[in-house]
Parts: C-alpha cells; sequence; structure tokens
C-alpha cells in the first residue's frame, strides 16, 4: 500500500515537471512581449487547476 502510494506521488510529480517544461515552452511560442506572458501564465494555470479539482 505504503509503496503504491508513493509511486503514484512520484508519477504525478514527474508529470507536473512535465507539464510546467510543456506550459512554459507554449507561452514562450505564443507570447513574446512580457504583459501577453503574464496573463497567459496566469490563464493557463487557472485552467490547469480547474481540471485537477474536477
Amino acid at each position: 500500500m505504503l509503496v503504491a502510494s508513493s509511486y503514484s506521488a512520484v508519477s504525478n510529480i514527474e508529470l507536473m515537471i512535465l507539464h510546467a517544461s510543456a506550459l512554459s515552452a507554449y507561452v514562450k511560442s505564443v507570447c513574446v512581449d512580457s504583459d501577453n506572458t503574464q496573463f497567459a501564465i496566469k490563464a493557463a494555470l487557472s485552467i490547469d487547476l480547474r481540471r485537477v479539482k474536477s
């Protein structure tokens, strides 16, 4: 039981890291100027949090 839960935690962390790097690459490719980048990061994170909660 403990092994399974720790394994899932590790895989979740790896997924979060992969997702964060993909998100940053997406933001860099879409938004060149800094104002839009700030907005895009906030929008993407809010979408993410909604997806995780549900």
